[in-house]
């Protein structure tokens, strides 16, 4: 990973959503393991390169613990998408994960 600086965050961040089968659900209760309490915001030349994370998360990669950015989000300016970045964080899309956590959260399909 190629970056100048680091943005340590110590924001706790709850799951809140999770995208299912291009269904979106409401997450009631998750497991500990799953509450962020830490993450890195990794920069080069003040844009956005990766987000580190320091727990489970169906979108991290198990082996480097780098979050799953949308294209989007890669090399933004942190100014422009810092706030963004928690809101992301708390939702989970299994459609394209690296594991599913059954059993660590309980969840409700949204009604609209």
């Amino acid at each position: 990973m190629d970056y100048d600086n680091k943005m340590i965050m110590d924001d706790i961040i709850i799951p809140k959503i999770m995208n299912y089968k291009n269904k979106i659900y409401d997450i009631l209760t998750v497991d500990d393991s799953l509450i962020i309490n830490r993450y890195d915001i990794c920069l080069k030349r003040f844009k956005v390169v990766s987000i580190i994370l320091y727990n489970n998360h169906p979108n991290c990669n198990p082996n480097t613990n780098e979050f799953c950015l949308p294209i989007y989000m890669k090399n933004q300016k942190i100014e422009s998408i810092k706030n963004a970045i928690p809101l992301i964080l708390s939702i989970y899309n299994i459609d394209n994960c690296y594991y599913s956590p059954w059993g660590l959260i309980t969840y409700k399909k949204r009604d609209f």
